[in-house]
């Protein structure tokens, strides 16, 4: 993802700020203004915000511990530091770079300023994601290689997590101070925005200083380097990045209240029909008890329309025999109207609606007869077997309705 490098001026309400690509290469030409302007800058682009610390504004040290103080590095910090630092640490932010096995590189710098400047961005939507010191920015070319600038100030970056900025006229005691506790480089880089910068960061050079010398002139932002070096990020503990919750709901207030009300109106409205249909119903059984009190006055009632059905139901006959009948009376007067045929016996099936007749006849031909005319009654006529008997034809014939 490509980041927007941000940096402080000289002027407290204006900001300086250039687009770059993971790779390191800038994609646009620095700018300055405003936050107004900076939130409008980055605006829906797909970026994260870094803001650069001045090395003037934040001190990193090299810390040791111990195995056993390894997992408490966050709380032991400021307690360890607490006889080298001028200022009480309850007023200092402390951040810490990734451990090595028996050190760990400490920033720190005033809370009270940083967590208003953070503020400021936050009040502006501008969510910084990285915030680290500007001389961390400033390339090195392996473990013992320094990298120095001249401008307004010298910044030096002599460690994976290490460095500062300090008034020309004192860096070479400080850097004197600093061979004291620590070896020499082997390699020193050398940037200035002129030859007149680059003359003077060689004269105050300490003489141990014998390390293979290089010469850059190059401006602030590409003073930076291709490696984007984030080896601390200050957002750590109370200032690390919080979700932007109110922002966001600013966003979405409206849509969540309209919202709101439509659950509400949508709950009273079902909760409504659901009263009334309730009333509805008791009403109805209510009136459906009035009916069977009715028609049975006496008597407990358990459950009303099934009782009042079961009574119904025990006053309606069988539809059996009513379909029996109309058969019969169909087939009836065809067999009585033919002198051949006669019935031995009649068997209906009420549950199949199926009337069977066995019959005797003189022949065959007068059953078949018989079936024809039966048919033509609007009846379904099937003649299941037909047995000769000497003289005579014994059958059985199954007629049913036509649904």
């Amino acid at each position: 993802m490509n980041r927007v490098i941000v940096g402080l001026t000289n002027d407290e309400g204006l900001y300086t700020w250039r687009l770059r690509e993971v790779g390191g290469y800038w994609l646009d030409d620095a700018l300055e203004g405003t936050l107004d302007e900076l939130a409008e800058y980055i605006g829906g682009r797909p970026c994260e915000v870094w803001l650069l610390i001045p090395g003037t504004r934040v001190i990193t040290h090299q810390m040791a511990f111990s195995p056993q103080e390894r997992k408490h590095l966050v709380s032991i910090t400021p307690f360890q530091l607490e006889d080298s630092v001028a200022t009480d640490v309850d007023l200092l932010h402390f951040a810490l770079a990734a451990p090595g096995e028996t050190e760990v590189a400490v920033a720190y710098t005033d809370k009270d300023w940083l967590t208003a400047l953070l503020e400021k961005f936050s009040a502006h939507n501008v969510d910084v994601q990285v915030c680290t010191p500007e001389s961390l920015m400033l390339p090195r070319n392996g473990p013992g290689s320094w990298c120095l600038r001249f401008d307004d100030q010298v910044t030096v970056h002599y460690g994976d997590g290490l460095g500062f900025s300090i008034e020309p006229g004192l860096i070479m005691p400080a850097l004197e101070a600093m061979l004291s506790d620590i070896d020499p480089p082997e390699q020193v880089l050398l940037l200035a925005d002129d030859k007149f910068g680059l003359t003077n960061l060689k004269a105050i050079l300490p003489s141990e200083f014998k390390a293979q010398v290089e010469e850059s002139l190059t401006d602030t932002w590409d003073s930076f380097g291709l490696a984007d070096n984030t080896a601390i990020n200050l957002r750590q503990g109370d200032l690390a990045r919080r979700l932007p919750i109110e922002r966001w709901w600013q966003e979405w207030k409206t849509v969540a209240i309209v919202a709101g009300i439509a659950i509400l109106i949508y709950a009273g409205v079902n909760i409504g029909g659901y009263q009334a249909l309730k009333a509805e119903n008791v009403k109805l059984r209510q009136q459906i008890e009035q009916a069977y009190r009715s028609v049975v006055p006496r008597g407990r009632i358990t459950d009303a329309e099934k009782q009042l059905k079961s009574k119904v139901n025990a006053l309606k006959g069988s539809s059996s025999s009513g379909s029996a009948i109309q058969i019969i009376g169909r087939v009836a007067p065809l067999i009585a109207a033919n002198k051949d045929i006669s019935v031995k016996s009649i068997n209906y099936a009420g549950k199949r609606n199926e009337l069977r007749l066995d019959l005797l006849s003189k022949s065959f031909k007068a059953l078949e007869s018989l079936r024809v005319e039966v048919e033509q009654k609007g009846l379904k006529a099937e003649m299941l077997n037909a047995v000769a008997q000497g003289d005579s034809q014994q059958a059985r014939m199954r007629i049913t309705q036509v649904l």
